[in-house]
């Protein structure tokens, strides 16, 4: 990850980096867990190689190639801008309304999620359109002489009803599910973003704990966890590591909360509850190291 000095991030007083607007969570926590502190490879791929969807139907908002370029630019800007700690400042929301403009315009995924309409609005579909707008960020491999794509993004199954996902490690949980799968490539990842979703037959299931592994090694490579992005109440937030210290980020709040340890980030606690990012994660981001 990239890591500095910033004086922010060891004062006592650090202003959110993308403030609420209008019922952003979704789309502020998916964008500090990418680009507050990202991976190096996450931003070398979407810069600098060739980049462009096969298609422009899948990409909403795109009425041509231009236009798709013109996104990748927005998304580019928001990264750097993040990376940068320009914190509480005007260019990165403006910035964010931008995107969030060209993202409306999905009827695909608003049909599947309500996205960004009424209702719950989803990080994961968020990251899907993020996808499909950089998919050189999938890792394209030959199996039985095809070839397929791999995306970073994984919805984590559970086995039998999600109840028996409580207590379990997250690294357990996805390595099964890679096993039963067969796709053993996901070693070729550099980045993996593991949904899980805590519905069973459409209602929301309480008091799952699933244990956030702090490290998932598949085969010989191992995966850092910088960033969970929690959902709690109709609201996301988010912890990200930056350097060895979580930091907790809640754009309704006016200033960024310091978590500290990994000790810490699993015993934290939020509006009363112990233990939130426990009971409460969403999405779950690694990068390989």
């Amino acid at each position: 990850m990239f890591y500095d000095t910033r004086n922010k991030m060891t004062d006592s007083v650090w202003k959110q980096p993308l403030k609420n607007s209008k019922d952003s969570c979704y789309l502020d926590t998916a964008l500090i867990a990418l680009f507050l502190d990202p991976s190096k490879r996450l931003i070398k791929d979407m810069e600098t190689k060739q980049c462009s969807p096969n298609s422009l139907v899948s990409v909403c908002g795109a009425k041509n190639k231009q236009d798709v370029i013109e996104i990748q630019k927005n998304f580019i800007v928001i990264s750097r801008k993040l990376m940068e700690n320009y914190v509480g400042s005007d260019p990165v929301s403006r910035e964010r309304n931008r995107l969030r403009k060209r993202a409306k315009k999905c009827p695909v995924l608003n049909a599947k999620e309500n996205f960004d309409k009424e209702g719950m609005n989803d990080p994961s579909v968020f990251l899907d359109y993020f996808l499909k707008l950089f998919p050189c960020l999938q890792i394209t491999v030959k199996k039985q002489g095809k070839i397929m794509s791999i995306s970073p993004l994984v919805y984590l199954e559970t086995p039998g009803t999600i109840q028996q996902a409580n207590n379990r490690p997250l690294q357990d949980l996805f390595l099964k599910q890679v096993k039963k799968q067969k796709i053993t490539q996901f070693v070729d990842v550099p980045y993996l973003w593991i949904d899980f979703t805590r519905l069973d037959k459409g209602k929301y299931i309480e008091n799952i704990a699933l244990v956030p592994s702090m490290h998932i090694t598949v085969g010989n490579h191992k995966f850092l966890l910088t960033s969970i992005i929690t959902w709690w109440d109709y609201h996301y937030t988010v912890y990200t590591r930056v350097g060895r210290i979580w930091w907790y980020f809640d754009d309704v709040q006016k200033l960024v909360r310091k978590v500290g340890s990994n000790r810490n980030l699993v015993n934290d606690a939020v509006n009363g509850q112990e233990n939130f990012a426990v009971y409460n994660g969403k999405l779950y981001f690694y990068e390989k190291i």
